[in-house]
């Protein structure tokens, strides 16, 4: 291995993505940072994406093709090829995304300068093709260490397809995907990273997030269930026996379940004022955030009833809601 310049191994899986897996691929074989190998797991695609990738083989050798003997899923098949990269660092790429061409370089730069930073994201571009016509999106996420790991113990604010970790810390502490997790299993991974290393996004786009009508977060109702039961885990984490407030389904049992859901929040604030283990400026946030999307997710089933109750909670003021929040609010009542 170069000490100088490290080998990175890019970790792609595929499924049936022949249409935008060539642009995807040149993202990643035509970075300004040339020490890498990209490591292509097809899952079992029924397209045309195995000729697509035999295609780029021929054009680059940094691909190396690793098929699955069978679909099992992007989280098993990340963790694949997590366990057979041989570089120094992981990186995570989507199929159907682009990178920007310094995105390697900007990312070794990094960690190769801030030893105890274990992961490093950064901003996203969504992006929609219409024709001629592209619509563009860019989401800023956070910096901070502190705010990143109260956030994601109840939600996302790190983009999968921008993300580099070090190796060496993956299989020290066995930080695998989840398997059992179809969906929101980068959510339940990162909240694990947190607790022995510090995570960041750096201050500049890593990612052009493609939308468009195969996208898993799509699929709301089943990544809803999947983003309730690592919030479960989380929980569980606090010694909350979260099992009790949720149906099999993962919906809210009643309004009192919602209440007790708001007091363990508070009781957790609490606990933290004397632990100090996050910043309780942002945890205060995070739970609050949290009371507000389980609101939002169930509020055809309780109504302005849960609404009644919802207001008269602490962590309610700590909402800020954006404008399309409270038009969907008023609709709705």
């Amino acid at each position: 291995m170069n000490l100088n310049n490290p080998l990175v191994s890019v970790i792609m899986p595929v499924f049936n993505g022949e249409k935008y897996l060539e642009e995807a691929i040149n993202s990643i074989i035509e970075q300004t940072y040339k020490n890498i190998e990209l490591i292509i797991l097809d899952d079992g695609s029924t397209d045309n994406s195995i000729n697509v990738i035999n295609k780029m083989k021929n054009k680059s050798t940094k691909i190396n093709y690793k098929p699955n003997e069978k679909n099992i899923g992007v989280s098993a098949t990340r963790n694949r090829g997590m366990k057979i990269a041989k570089g120094k660092y992981i990186a995570f790429m989507d199929a159907d995304d682009i990178s920007p061409l310094y995105r390697i370089e900007k990312q070794v730069e990094f960690l190769e300068n801030n030893k105890d930073y274990g992961l490093a994201g950064g901003h996203y571009e969504s992006f929609t093709n219409y024709g001629f016509f592209t619509k563009r999106k860019l989401r800023k996420l956070s910096s901070s260490f502190e705010h990143i790991k109260a956030n994601i113990l109840f939600s996302n604010s790190i983009a999968c397809s921008s993300v580099m970790l070090r190796k060496k810390l993956i299989h020290e502490h066995n930080l695998f995907f989840n398997e059992s997790l179809r969906m929101a299993e980068d959510l339940d991974l990162w909240r694990r990273i947190s607790k022995v290393s510090k995570l960041i996004n750096l201050d500049m786009l890593l990612i052009h997030y493609r939308k468009h009508n195969n996208n898993s977060i799509k699929k709301k109702d089943i990544l809803n269930f999947y983003i309730v039961e690592v919030i479960k885990s989380s929980l569980n984490d606090f010694n909350i026996i979260s099992d009790e407030l949720f149906y099999h389904d993962n919906k809210f049992k009643s309004i009192d379940s919602f209440k007790e859901l708001n007091k363990n929040l508070e009781n957790i604030l609490e606990e933290n004022k004397t632990t100090k283990i996050y910043n309780q400026v942002e945890l205060e946030k995070s739970c609050a955030n949290l009371l507000f999307w389980i609101y939002k997710k169930d509020l055809n089933i309780f109504g302005f009833k849960l609404y009644n109750e919802y207001k008269k909670m602490n962590l309610f003021k700590h909402i800020k809601l954006r404008t399309r929040d409270k038009i969907n609010l008023i609709k709705y009542f």
